[in-house]
């Protein structure tokens, strides 16, 4: 006789993870929606109820009495704010002579945002590979990380995710929490962490390839420790050095490191390292730039940086030297101690970066933080072959800074999302037409956003011509039919979402002349993978089918605004 599948407690626990995974949005947390499924009968009460408790995040109740019978079953936890005894899911000890707390011992997310002493328990409990993210951040500016914290970290050996801030630690503290997780983190991201010096972690000129080194357990003294404690850390004898190549192993560390001011415990090599994520200012330690040096499979990079203290050719040598797989580069502006607003490296800084901080063709994601000229653009098209998204985040964008995007789209053949976006008053609709001067040669393209240039205006109805009174005729009765077809060309129609209102359609029919141009120019260059084109706040899709994708990404949006603006309320 054939079971009923929804008998297996497999099945249920399926259905239950994908009734509410806490994987993407802690916050869109609903578990009143357990509640019927609690009720079918008591097979399915216990296969739901882990479910029901596996999350507990700050703020959503102020007493968390209800999850302490259920505390094993957390498995996510995030904390946004100090909290109470009360509001706590699990029971803390009264005083030095109460019972050991039962803290949750089976979580597999931990983000705490305050003093690493209040929750150091909690830590300490989840010791081992089960805990697989953790973001933890200071709750002020550069508190020192104290030992008990650091041996807690330490003792992580199965992170994925790893987001630190605002913490000040000393470079063997650091390098003792990076090998605990080494051969499992894949992201890591340090945000205004401080005291671990200014050198690099490998000898000048050494390189990923280097040959191994065999191990053998000695004692090097921190610069943080004169004593000579090493924290009990061991690390390679420069005695003792194999001479067979691997592409697995970091260079032996040859009597070449003690010519460096610091010396360092066993330098962790970052195995499966993929994304790195800086956040740096004049506080932060400049040998962050140096910490590529341990990620030789990293792929992604995220710049925050102070301009003005970074050492910009140290990180391109190490990414050019340690990082050969290196694909995507993201550059934020980040806030400088000369400039009231920070300020854009020079433009010959960032074009090195971009082209000698990796071979030719290459990068396949950048998103660009300065002026886009003539040495940029030049440094992109160095890796026409292999890009296929680009983000433009500038403030001045004219006439010129468009003829060089055309240059970009018919040169780069790989092109598949390209945003341009917050260009400024220096660009307005006309100079959009500039697009259209070189046929585009990325087939691939799928997506185009074009935002932020200054709109042309929209003819008052006296003042239209007899065809564009009957053009607009025609457009209000395809509105009533509940969609706007802007125009056909080249057997491809364009459109806009149903149920705009009055103030969107007047937006999606502004600079309509400029929007066909730049749309045609597109399909004769015979690009036919287009989905949506958006110009300010207007987007048009190439077929009615895409309608639905996209409104589900804007009541994501929405919604995040909403909650965004009721936090601020709430705050005043």
């Amino acid at each position: 006789m054939q079971q009923n599948p929804l008998l297996l407690p497999e099945v249920l626990d399926r259905i239950a993870h994908f009734v509410y995974s806490c994987d993407e949005d802690y916050w869109d947390y609903h578990p009143e929606v357990f509640l019927p499924c609690l009720l079918v009968c008591r097979f399915w009460h216990d296969c739901f109820l882990p479910h029901l408790y596996s999350t507990f995040i700050s703020g959503q109740t102020d007493d968390g009495s209800p999850y302490r019978p259920h505390s094993h079953h957390l498995r996510t936890f995030v904390m946004s704010r100090p909290l109470s005894n009360k509001e706590l899911p699990y029971h803390v000890a009264d005083g030095p002579s109460s019972a050991p707390a039962p803290v949750p011992s089976q979580l597999t997310t931990l983000r705490v945002h305050q003093n690493a002493e209040a929750m150091l328990d909690l830590l300490s409990a989840n010791a081992g590979s089960r805990l697989r993210v953790l973001t933890w951040s200071a709750s002020k500016f550069l508190v020192a990380m104290a030992p008990a914290m650091v041996k807690s970290l330490a003792s992580l050996s199965g992170l994925v995710t790893l987001e630190l801030d605002s913490w000040k630690i000393d470079r063997a503290d650091l390098l003792q929490i990076l090998a605990a997780s080494s051969s499992t983190l894949e992201m890591l991201s340090l945000r205004l962490i401080s005291g671990y010096g200014d050198n690099p972690f490998l000898p000048v000129g050494s390189s990923i390839r280097s040959s191994s080194c065999a191990v053998a357990s000695t004692q090097v003294p921190s610069p943080s420790h004169p004593s000579g404690s090493s924290r009990g850390l061991s690390v390679e004898s420069t005695s003792a050095v194999a001479a067979t190549p691997s592409q697995d192993s970091l260079p032996p560390l040859s009597s070449s490191l003690s010519s460096l001011s610091i010396q360092s415990p066993l330098l962790p090599k970052m195995k499966r390292l993929s994304e790195l994520r800086l956040v740096l200012d004049w506080h932060q330690s400049p040998a962050a730039v140096h910490l590529v040096q341990l990620c030789p499979l990293l792929q992604s990079l995220y710049l925050n940086v102070d301009v003005e203290t970074s050492d910009w050719s140290g990180l391109i040598s190490n990414l050019r030297t340690f990082c050969p797989r290196l694909e995507s580069i993201e550059y934020k502006v980040g806030y400088s101690m000369q400039y009231e607003y920070g300020c854009y490296i020079e433009s010959s800084i960032y074009a090195s970066l971009l082209r000698d901080s990796t071979v030719d063709g290459q990068l396949r994601r950048v998103v660009l933080g300065v002026n886009l000229d003539d040495q940029i653009t030049e440094a992109l098209l160095k890796h026409s072959e292999t890009l296929e998204e680009m983000h433009l985040e500038v403030k001045k964008f004219g006439a010129e800074q468009v003829r060089m995007m055309g240059r970009l789209f018919a040169g780069c053949q790989r092109l598949k999302e390209v945003y341009i976006e917050n260009v400024g008053q220096d660009c307005d609709a006309g100079d959009l037409e500039e697009l259209t001067r070189e046929v585009w040669a990325c087939r691939d393209l799928k997506s185009l956003t074009i935002t932020g240039y200054m709109p042309g205006q929209v003819d008052d109805d006296h003042k239209l011509s007899p065809a564009k009174k009957t053009e607009r005729t025609r457009k209000e009765e395809t509105e009533k039919e509940g969609k706007l077809k802007m125009f056909v060309g080249v057997g491809q129609g364009w459109y806009v979402r149903p149920c705009l209102g009055e103030k969107d359609q007047k937006e999606a029919i502004e600079d309509v002349e400029m929007k066909q141009r730049v749309m045609v120019h597109m399909m004769e260059s015979g690009l036919e993978q287009v989905v949506r084109v958006q110009f300010n706040e207007s987007t048009f899709y190439s077929d009615e089918r895409y309608f639905s994708d996209d409104e589900d990404e804007d009541e994501d949006e929405d919604e995040t605004v909403e909650e965004g603006e009721e936090e601020e309320e709430e705050e005043e």
